[in-house]
C-alpha cells in the first residue's frame, strides 16, 4: 500500500510540474487542413475561398499557409461582407427572373 501511495504522489508531482509549464504559443500560420478544421469547413471549400480572394495566404518556401489573423477576420461577422453576399444573391435572383421572363 505504501508503494501505491508513493506512486500516486509521484504522479501528482509530475502533473503539477506539467501544469506549471507555460502553454505553448499558438502558431501564427496554419496548414490548409488545420485552417479548414478551425473554420469548420472542408479543405476544398477553403481552397475555393482562397481562389475567390476571400482568404489571403502566406507562402513559406513552396507551401501556402493561412495566417491566424486571416482566420479570425473571416470567422468574425462583418456587415460589409454580409451586404456583399446579399447583393450577390439579389443579382443571381434577378438574372434567373430575367431568364424566366424571356420564355
Amino acid at each position: 500500500m505504501a508503494t501505491t501511495l508513493d506512486e500516486l504522489a509521484a504522479a501528482l508531482r509530475r502533473i503539477e510540474e506539467y501544469l506549471a509549464q507555460p502553454a505553448a504559443a499558438a502558431p501564427l500560420l496554419l496548414k490548409f487542413p488545420d485552417a479548414a478544421t478551425r473554420l469548420g469547413i472542408s479543405i476544398t471549400t477553403l481552397r475555393e475561398m482562397v481562389a475567390r480572394g476571400e482568404l489571403r495566404t502566406a507562402t513559406v518556401g513552396r507551401r501556402a499557409m493561412v495566417p491566424l489573423a486571416e482566420l479570425e477576420r473571416v470567422a468574425t461577422p462583418d456587415e460589409a461582407r454580409a451586404a456583399q453576399a446579399r447583393k450577390q444573391r439579389v443579382k443571381a435572383w434577378v438574372s434567373i427572373e430575367k431568364g424566366r421572363a424571356k420564355r
